[in-house]
C-alpha cells in the first residue's frame, strides 16, 4: 500500500548537542502569550523575527498546533523539549526563537514557508521525547531525528500521526545501546518522499517504529539505507500493513541494515530488493525475523542476506 504524502504535505507552506543550544538561552528570551509572541535581546530593544530570523514560529493556543517555517537556504530549525522548563524550545541554528508550553502543543508542522528554498534541515536534538503529532514537508530537503517522537494526541495529517517527507531521513542517536523510538497510537508513519531520489538513513543506532496493537500503518516511501556501524530496524504494525516502497538498505559502502525484525503486521511487502549485512560486530544476528501472526511478508524481488551466523538470517 503506497502513500504518496506530497499532495497535501506540500500544502503546509505556511500552515554540538544540548548544552550549546541551552547556552544561547541567555542573550534571548521569549515567552508564548497564547498565539501572540515577542522577542527581545537582554538590552530590551525589540525584535522582529520575521526580518532578524530565517526560523520563524506561529503557536495557535486554541488548536495546539505549532508550527515551525524556515524560509532561508540551508538553514537549521532545531526542536528540543526541554524537561526543566517543560517547554518545546525552537532554535534558528543556535539562536533560541521560541518556547511553547509543550502540555499545550497537539501537533507539529515543518515546512519551507516561502517554497523557495534549499539545502534546509530540520532537527529533533537531545533533550526529550516529542510527543506530537509531527509532519516535516518534502520541501524541507533533511530531517535528522536524535530523540524519540510519540504521538500522544489525537491530532493526525490525513490519518498519518508522524509524517516525514524530507527527501534524506538520519536517524543517528550518541546513545549506545539505546534506540531511538518513533510511536503512534494506532494512526499511520509515513517517512521519506514518494518517486524522490532522496533516502531514508538508518545511522548508528537502533530504530524502533510502531503504530501500537490497532491497524496502522507504516510506509516506507524510499529507500531504507543502512549507515556507518547502523543498527536494527524494528517495526510493529498492529493489524496495519507495512510497505517499502523502495530498497531495504543497498549495495554501497555503509549501506547495508544489520537487521530487521517484523513483530507485528497484517502485511509487509518489500517492492525493491533487501540487503542485510551481519558481518558487523553490532550486527543483530537474526538477520531477517518475522514474528509470530506475521503471515504475509512479500521479499520477492530478492535481494542478499549474508554474514549472519548458521543458526541466524
Amino acid at each position: 500500500m503506497r502513500r504518496d504524502l506530497s499532495s497535501w504535505l506540500g500544502t503546509l507552506g505556511m500552515t554540538s548537542r544540548k548544552a550549546t543550544y541551552r547556552r544561547s538561552r541567555t542573550n534571548h528570551t521569549l515567552k508564548s502569550r497564547g498565539a501572540a509572541h515577542a522577542i527581545s535581546l537582554a538590552g530590551g530593544e525589540p525584535l522582529d523575527p520575521r526580518k532578524m530570523l530565517a526560523v520563524t514560529t506561529n503557536f495557535n493556543a486554541i488548536t495546539g498546533d505549532l508550527e515551525i517555517n524556515l524560509s532561508a537556504d540551508n538553514d537549521i530549525a532545531g526542536l528540543v523539549y526541554n524537561p526543566g522548563s517543560q517547554e518545546y524550545e525552537v532554535y534558528d541554528k543556535a539562536i533560541l526563537v521560541d518556547q511553547v508550553l509543550a502540555s499545550t502543543v497537539n501537533s507539529i508542522t515543518v515546512a519551507d514557508s516561502k517554497g523557495t528554498g534549499t539545502g534546509q534541515t530540520f532537527e529533533i536534538r537531545d533533550g526529550g521525547a516529542i510527543e506530537a503529532s509531527l509532519s516535516v514537508t518534502q520541501q524541507v530537503e533533511t530531517t535528522k531525528i536524535a530523540d524519540d517522537v510519540t504521538v500522544t494526541s489525537a491530532s493526525t495529517f490525513g490519518g498519518f500521526g508522524i509524517a516525514i517527507n524530507s527527501p534524506t531521513i538520519e536517524f543517528d542517536d550518541a546513545s549506545l545501546g539505546d534506540p531511538l523510538f518513533l510511536s503512534t497510537d494506532e494512526t499511520n508513519i509515513g517517512l521519506g518522499k514518494t518517486g524522490g531520489n532522496g533516502m531514508s538513513v538508518i545511522g548508528g543506532t537502533d530504530v524502533d517504529i510502531s503504530t501500537g496493537a490497532g491497524a496502522g500503518d507504516i510506509d516506507f516511501l524510499d529507500d531504507v539505507l543502512g549507515g556507518e556501524d547502523s543498527g536494527t530496524l524494528t517495526l510493529a504494525a498492529g493489524t496495519g500493513v507495512i510497505t517499502f516502497a523502495g530498497d531495504i538498505g543497498g549495495t554501497g559502502e555503509d549501506e547495508a541494515l544489520l537487521g530487521v525484525v517484523i513483530n507485528s503486521a497484517k502485511s509487509a511487502t518489500v517492492t525493491g530488493k533487501t540487503y542485510l549485512d551481519g558481518t558487523s560486530i553490532n550486527s543483530f544476528q537474526d538477520g531477517f525475523t518475522i514474528g509470530d501472526g506475521v503471515n504475509d511478508v512479500d521479499l520477492s524481488n530478492g535481494g542478499v542476506i549474508s554474514g549472519f551466523g548458521e543458526d541466524g538470517a
